[in-house]
């Protein structure tokens, strides 16, 4: 049981693209500060299958279809008097690495060689939320709401052409002509104000909405989603398509 020594944790924010050679690396980094221990690769699938194996050669073996995909791999150590350690990948959570032992040094020294392979490596694909499908419709329904507050002001502004104080003094005029000028150049302005000057803004404005609404639909069917992949099986043609 340990007792003494330190324990570090770390957990890797960006989304992960995990193929045979990182898998490979990765080992032979583990195995390089403990070559004593034996490393357990445990394997989750969609349909809450669960194995696990010593040989990294049955993980490169494994089907991996959309219809029993792997959503979860863990590297372990479990020596309760020397070391334990959990490196694990999971589609749409962080990245987690985990190390207790009593060998100050070496912890830190495998630390820092897997947070760095890791981070450089593998969790390379930048992205703004993982799996927070409430927050999602959140963020969309609030940009489309923006995006129509500002067509409605832009097809309601009213006309500034001209000041309060004119207008009482053609309204209070005896003169039809002047009237007639007034009314046929505030139909004017405002015709081109709201179907002229304001064609750009009023078209990005539907287009930002188009996007939220495609966007979200693509993001909850993952098509969009590059990323947490396990490049083993037939995982590996359905990434390169994407």
């Amino acid at each position: 049981m340990i007792d003494k020594g330190c324990e570090v944790n770390y957990d890797f924010k960006n989304g992960f693209i995990l193929g045979e050679e990182h898998l490979q690396i990765l080992s032979s980094k583990i195995k390089e500060r403990y070559p004593e221990e034996e490393l357990i690769y445990k394997i989750t699938k969609n349909n809450s299958y669960i194995f696990q194996t010593l040989d990294i050669n049955e993980i490169f073996k494994e089907e991996n279809s959309n219809a029993n995909i792997i959503n979860k791999l863990e590297i372990i150590i479990n020596n309760e008097d020397t070391v334990n350690f959990s490196l694990c990948f999971e589609k749409g959570k962080n990245t987690s690495l985990k190390i207790i032992g009593t060998n100050k040094d070496r912890i830190f020294l495998l630390y820092n060689e897997i947070k760095t392979y890791v981070e450089k490596e593998i969790t390379t694909v930048k992205i703004f939320f993982k799996n927070n499908d409430l927050f999602e419709i959140y963020v969309y329904i609030l940009l489309s709401l923006l995006s129509l507050l500002f067509l409605f002001i832009v097809f309601i502004e009213p006309d500034l052409s001209y000041n309060k104080k004119e207008i009482e003094d053609i309204l209070n005029s005896s003169d039809i002509h002047l009237k007639l000028n007034f009314l046929i150049n505030k139909q004017s302005n405002e015709y081109f104000h709201k179907y002229d000057a304001s064609i750009i803004p009023s078209s990005i404005a539907i287009v930002l909405i188009f996007l939220c609404l495609f966007i979200y639909i693509f993001n909850k069917n993952r098509i969009l989603k590059i990323t947490d992949y396990f490049l083993f099986g037939k995982q590996k043609n359905v990434y390169e398509k994407k």
